[in-house]
């Protein structure tokens, strides 16, 4: 489905796509941290904290501030609701939360883009936050699967240490994050890819992420 609304905005929006790939805060570097912060995490609370951290810093800290906005204002379109059949999942303290208000948009992208048009609202996220929230909704779906492993009640530390593990292995390799090594990074075309201070990941990847 993902996939779906994806692929309508590529074909309408590649200079979006371009501009996002050569952010200096492009999402894929919050991605990435977290993937970084996760190694070492040992307790909800820091998971908590650390996906935060991460989802506030996407797109140098814009995206969940829209996000936020269009939520509110989609919450009191009553005449909307009643047409869709559907209201937009309530935003809560709980940041996993956040992914189901994600994938509900991007499940109605369509619907709304026509009221969006009809109605203007100040709040409408731009092609650019549509493209990144694809991007992001899939992982954030994992994260929830984490989530609610780590929370049951009787999971051990290790237990939880292990379901952590496996999903920072799980986000690396639905972004292709590699290790920015000489050998890595040898005949690689600098414009072709992302990088942080010890890791790299392919525009290509992101593309095929953000397609799959």
């Amino acid at each position: 489905m993902v996939g779906q609304f994806v692929r309508v905005l590529l074909a309408v929006a590649l200079q979006s796509m371009s501009t996002i790939m050569n952010q200096k805060h492009v999402w894929a570097f919050s991605l990435a941290s977290i993937a970084r912060i996760w190694e070492s995490l040992y307790s909800i609370s820091v998971f908590k904290s650390a996906l935060k951290n991460a989802t506030q810093n996407v797109l140098d800290q814009a995206f969940y501030k829209v996000a936020h906005a269009y939520y509110v204002h989609l919450r009191v379109q009553q005449n909307l609701i009643t047409d869709m059949g559907s209201k937009c999942p309530k935003d809560t303290t709980l940041w996993v939360a956040f992914g189901s208000i994600l994938h509900w948009l991007l499940h109605n992208y369509r619907r709304l883009m026509i009221h969006n048009a009809a109605k203007r609202p100040v709040q409408a996220p731009s092609e650019m936050w549509w493209v990144t929230a694809a991007a992001i909704s899939p992982l954030f779906d994992k994260i929830a699967i984490t989530f609610t492993k780590i929370q049951a009640r009787n999971i051990v530390i290790s237990q939880q240490q292990q379901e952590m593990s496996k999903l920072v292995i799980d986000i690396a390799a639905s972004l292709d994050i590699r290790p920015a090594t000489n050998e890595a990074l040898e005949g690689v075309d600098p414009l072709t890819i992302i990088t942080g201070n010890d890791w790299f990941i392919l525009k290509d990847s992101i593309v095929m992420h953000i397609q799959g």
